[in-house]
């Protein structure tokens, strides 16, 4: 996917959530963390076609480098984009992330980890709503 922009991943990037080049910001999401250890079960969620919810991995802060680009992304000329999928693996099967459209911050809260609300650009397809857990 990060092809689509130029460019590869590296190394542990590829296991990473979040990535950055300059004027560029990838999310990757996987909504279900139940097979996930507590302190890495992160609220991620749609809560309707055009909002999602996320959160920054435990040791992000609103005041590091990231949040930063974070909340700044408009005013920096950073555009964010997000890649879901519903769970990590299928019957062991490592499953792909789908392109999900260009974000826009709304607002956060908390600290250690921060609790982003997006918009998402485009609403999400009808025939991927149910696959993303997305409410009606």
């Amino acid at each position: 996917m990060p092809k689509f922009f130029g460019f590869e991943l590296k190394g542990f990037e590829a296991q990473e959530g979040i990535v950055t080049r300059p004027g560029l910001i990838l999310l990757f999401v996987t909504l279900d963390k139940s097979g996930k250890p507590e302190e890495h079960r992160y609220d991620d969620a749609f809560l309707s076609p055009t909002e999602l919810r996320w959160q920054s991995q435990n040791r992000t802060a609103r005041d590091s480098k990231v949040g930063r680009m974070l909340q700044n992304h408009r005013a920096d000329g950073t555009h964010v984009h997000l890649f879901v999928r519903p769970t990590a693996k299928v019957g062991g099967k490592v499953q792909a992330f789908i392109y999900s459209g260009e974000l826009e911050f709304d607002r956060w809260e908390g600290d250690r980890p921060i609790t982003v609300w997006w918009r998402v650009s485009s609403a999400v397809p009808d025939e991927m709503r149910a696959a993303l857990r997305i409410p009606s």
